[in-house]
């Protein structure tokens, strides 16, 4: 749980710096808006390959998302991200303004860059797989002892099967937090959508 909540305020987080980034670029002016193309493209690909069940965003041109991992750093989004930033440190200063903006957005792009980086890493959750099926099968021979020491009564077979749910529902929410982008409880696409919506205004 403690895993899942970090990825969730971290996604929160990067979403909030892709907002932020925009409206910076967008106080710089025209000589920003292949920028911000680019950022919308970026932020649209890590919505379609995050979220691959879900709708596609609309109204913005973005990479091939088909063989894309749903986590992890994809190379095609990690060139996008990358030119971003080139783009950034390319702005023209023309006046005391647009360099003192510039500057501003690059100390953005920079915290973006951290925060996108938390976010890869977030997704590797504490609990290993081997220690799963570990657990899980010292929990199937627990209960197998328990059902072969029970007395034959209907209310001692009731109250095994109550307990078995109870860790199989356990056992199941600790595997489907170490999903964060999929499953039953699975990190919402709400916050980039928010700030993709944002930067198509």
């Amino acid at each position: 749980k403690g895993a899942f909540d970090t990825g969730y305020r971290g996604r929160n987080a990067d979403s909030a710096g892709l907002a932020q980034l925009d409206e910076c670029l967008r106080s710089y002016g025209p000589g920003a808006e292949p920028i911000r193309l680019d950022l919308r493209s970026y932020t649209a690909g890590v919505i379609a390959s995050t979220w691959p069940l879900e709708p596609k965003p609309e109204g913005v041109s973005y990479p091939d998302t088909t063989g894309m991992a749903r986590e992890g750093a994809d190379p095609s989004l990690g060139a996008l991200i990358s030119r971003i930033g080139r783009g950034i440190n390319g702005l023209a200063l023309a006046d005391t303004f647009h360099a003192n903006v510039a500057a501003e957005c690059r100390s953005v792009y920079q915290q973006v860059q951290q925060r996108r980086w938390a976010v890869i890493e977030d997704v590797r959750g504490p609990v290993s797989p081997l220690f799963t099926s570990v657990m899980t099968f010292w929990l199937m021979l627990v209960f197998l002892s328990f059902g072969l020491q029970i007395p034959r009564r209907r209310l001692a077979a009731i109250v095994l099967a109550i307990g078995i749910v109870s860790i199989s529902t356990v056992m199941f929410v600790i595997s489907d937090l170490e999903t964060h982008y999929g499953g039953l409880f699975g990190i919402s696409s709400a916050s980039m959508r928010e700030a993709l919506a944002g930067m198509l205004r």
